[in-house]
């Protein structure tokens, strides 16, 4: 019976090793590193020339900033997944959403403040019309949310948190 469990445990562990590496995804995980949260902003963020900025983006550090930091040179459209804990992010229908995988899109923190493995998790734009925040002046794009939806708001609540997620090998 022991070895039928073993083999069964083996098994399972090839199955999902395989599985993994025929999904791209690697089998990293980074924990306790500072995340923050960012909403408005420029329509395209500090790396323009990749699309609009979208929920589900994330910045981290630029090689050129940060050359010790070694997620400083993963490419764009790197992804990240099992992020934990999960931060609540609303969508402009007012319906609140617990993302887990974010996509590559952006670079920030060029004083390196956040330390290695930091990253940026971008809320949206979706703003209370009755809602006067900046967002730390970022003045440029963003959506009224007739749902009284403040990306603004919840990234600054988001604040810095650790947390621990999936990456790149």
């Amino acid at each position: 019976m022991g070895r039928v469990l073993t083999a069964i445990a083996f098994g399972l562990v090839a199955v999902a090793l395989v599985f993994g590496a025929g999904h791209g995804k690697a089998t990293t995980w980074y924990s306790g590193k500072v995340s923050t949260g960012y909403a408005f902003g420029s329509l395209t963020g500090a790396a323009s020339g990749l699309g609009e900025l979208t929920q589900g983006h994330f910045a981290n550090h630029s090689s050129t900033w940060c050359p010790g930091d070694p997620s400083a040179y993963w490419s764009f459209g790197t992804w990240i997944w099992g992020l934990s804990p999960a931060p609540t992010m609303y969508q402009g229908d007012g319906s609140a959403v617990y993302p887990t995988s974010f996509m590559l899109h952006d670079i920030g923190d060029p004083t390196c403040s956040g330390g290695s493995y930091w990253v940026d998790l971008y809320f949206g734009r979706y703003k209370n019309p009755n809602d006067d925040c900046d967002c730390n002046n970022a003045t440029e794009v963003f959506y009224i949310s007739y749902n009284y939806v403040n990306n603004c708001q919840d990234a600054w609540a988001h604040g810095w948190t650790y947390v621990g997620y999936y990456g790149p090998d």
